[in-house]
């Protein structure tokens, strides 16, 4: 993990992005959780296509990459039935292509986040597990909600409705459209 320094006035404007530097003076780890919102249209239910989010952590370990696509039909071959994907064949450009070809409609945020922020996501993704049909965005929530800079989102099962709460939370250090975009935003 890389370490950041975070002062007590960065702080000021972005609360429960990263903690205040701790007394030993070697400052906070902060790695990047994504949330994925596919708000293209269904045919059914308006623009409510699918939610998702990974994990890269900043020290560019591929084992502690970490995708969770809950009642999702995005597939490898070392998904679990969880429908979460662990180490290095999670490929954040892959899961956007899949994304994609629903539409253009597909914005993935990066959020600031410890590892201890990451293991409780990742902890409770594994406690909810795969879901059922039409609960990705309901676990992506749960999985989220009352975390870190995630600390404001409310439980929903509608995509359109989470990528409006995290618009309006103003906690994304940035956001992606495209393969490109997203390429920018995984180097920062």
């Amino acid at each position: 993990m890389e370490l950041r320094d975070f002062s007590e006035a960065a702080n000021s404007f972005s609360p429960n992005v990263a903690s205040p530097r701790p007394p030993d003076g070697k400052g906070t780890e902060v790695a990047a959780t994504y949330v994925v919102s596919n708000t293209n249209p269904t045919g059914w239910f308006g623009n409510e296509m699918h939610s998702g989010l990974f994990i890269i952590p900043d020290d560019g370990d591929p084992e502690g990459k970490f995708l969770y696509d809950p009642s999702g039909t995005y597939m490898n071959r070392e998904m679990g039935s969880g429908r979460a994907l662990y180490g290095p064949d999670v490929s954040p450009e892959e899961y956007l292509k899949y994304q994609l070809l629903d539409g253009p409609n597909v914005t993935i945020r990066k959020y600031a986040t410890t590892p201890e922020e990451e293991a409780e996501i990742i902890k409770r993704s594994d406690d909810i597990g795969g879901g059922g049909f039409f609960d990705c965005t309901t676990n992506v929530t749960r999985a989220i909600n009352g975390v870190g800079p995630f600390a404001e989102i409310q439980e929903t099962m509608w995509p359109t409705k989470l990528d409006r709460q995290l618009r309006q939370s103003k906690r994304a250090v940035g956001e992606a459209h495209d393969l490109e975009s997203l390429r920018q935003l995984l180097s920062k």
